[in-house]
């Protein structure tokens, strides 16, 4: 049974930016890095959605871009919408628990989304059989492997998974629906709401990530994460009656 954190978020139609936020804050229990690749650094992605019209009521609401800070097998991602709103989470393997924080005008508000509550999320894609593939290829940069992912209940088409071995973060997919790709995902996608959403890696940046990213700034609220839905679903109305 979902909890009242998850259930919020499933009725909510700004979800999806949870959903695009999630990408990869990963861990779940594969190593699967190289011991000489990259553990510093940040990864933009491109978001984009291949089967939303551009007359839906969210095509103009929702992020197309989002970036990931990685240090010390820790992320922080980090998403901007409609130039107004910031979220990021910061992902707590070890504690089975991931920081939201939530920044709007005045509002600094942070929550925390549990483990569990992440993964019933997931449910709807149902059961999920992935096979791994010979074939690779080169995103941002990095060589990448291919999996497949086949959903056993229809709720999506065969999906191609691309990963790397060469941006060593452990445990590296801890928040997704595909916990066991052995590598960090670099291209993928997802399905919420009926709507396919697509990410893929543009860029890579080797460079060094202040520790302060991965820590809840001292200006920011701890409130229940149904204060930060209200306000995501409050933006949304505002946005859709303007």
């Amino acid at each position: 049974m979902l909890s009242d954190k998850c259930r919020n978020i499933l009725l909510n139609p700004f979800r999806l930016l949870f959903f695009a936020a999630l990408l990869i804050s990963q861990g779940c229990g594969n190593k699967g890095t190289s011991e000489s690749g990259l553990t510093e650094g940040v990864v933009e992605y491109e978001i984009s959605y291949p089967n939303l019209s551009k007359d839906h009521p969210l095509s103009n609401l929702l992020p197309t871009s989002l970036k990931v800070y990685f240090k010390d097998n820790k992320t922080s991602t980090e998403m901007k919408s409609m130039g107004i709103m910031r979220t990021s989470f910061i992902g707590i393997p070890e504690d089975d628990e991931m920081y939201v924080l939530f920044r709007m005008f005045e509002d600094r508000l942070s929550s925390t989304l549990s483990g569990s509550d992440i993964r019933m999320l997931h449910q709807h894609m149902g059961e999920i059989q992935i096979s791994m593939e010979n074939d690779t290829k080169t995103i941002a940069g990095y060589k990448c492997k291919r999996a497949t992912a086949r959903f056993q209940n229809g709720s999506m088409d065969d999906a191609a998974l691309y990963y790397t071995n060469e941006i060593n973060v452990d445990n590296a997919s801890w928040t997704l629906p595909y916990p066991t790709i052995p590598g960090f995902l670099m291209e993928y996608d997802m399905l919420q709401n009926d709507i396919l959403m697509h990410f893929e890696a543009k860029k890579v940046l080797k460079t060094s990530v202040p520790d302060d990213v991965f820590e809840i700034p001292d200006d920011y609220k701890m409130v229940p994460l149904d204060v930060i839905q209200k306000k995501m679903a409050d933006l949304s109305e505002a946005f859709q009656n303007f």
